[in-house]
C-alpha cells in the first residue's frame, strides 16, 4: 500500500492567512525632541485602497483617508509644536487587510537635518484573507 503525502499547513503569523517579514522591529526608543530629533514614518501598500490607522495612545494621528489616494503615505512626527502628547507613550499601527495584500512600514529615528540616526521599524505584513488585522506597537521616550 502506497503510503500517502503529508501535508504540512503553516500557521500564519497572525490572523487567518498573516505573514509577517521582520528586517528591523525595534520595541522602544528615545528621542531626543529638544535637539530637533524625530519619528519618518513611511507605509507601502500593495492593494486597492489602504486602511490603516497609527495614533499615541491619547489621540489618533494618521490614517488612510488623511492623505490622497495612492500606494505610500509618508509622515514625520515628534517635529511640529503640539506632537507632543507625553514624555513617554505608546504608538500603535494598526492595519486591515480588508482591500489590501500587503503594507510595508519603515519608522526611521532621524536627527533634526533629517539623517536617519536608527531604524526602528521595517516590517513586510501580508495576507490574503479580508478579515485579518494586525497591530503592531512601539513605546518612545522623548527628552
Amino acid at each position: 500500500m502506497a503510503k500517502k503525502p503529508t501535508t504540512s499547513a503553516r500557521t500564519p503569523d497572525f490572523g487567518k492567512a498573516g505573514r509577517l517579514t521582520i528586517r528591523t522591529n525595534a520595541t522602544g526608543a528615545t528621542i531626543n525632541t529638544s535637539a530637533g530629533e524625530f519619528m519618518h514614518c513611511e507605509l507601502r501598500v500593495v492593494g486597492t485602497q489602504a486602511l490603516f490607522s497609527f495614533a499615541c495612545r491619547h489621540r489618533h494621528l494618521r490614517s488612510g483617508t488623511d492623505f490622497q489616494p495612492g500606494h505610500a503615505f509618508v509622515w514625520d512626527h515628534l517635529n511640529h509644536a503640539g506632537d507632543l502628547d507625553a514624555p513617554s507613550d505608546a504608538y500603535s499601527l494598526v492595519l486591515s487587510f480588508l482591500q489590501a495584500i500587503k503594507y510595508t512600514f519603515v519608522m526611521e529615528h532621524r536627527n533634526g537635518a533629517g539623517a536617519v540616526l536608527k531604524r526602528l521599524k521595517d516590517i513586510d505584513y501580508e495576507s490574503t484573507s479580508s478579515e485579518d488585522v494586525f497591530r503592531d506597537s512601539l513605546i518612545i521616550f522623548t527628552v
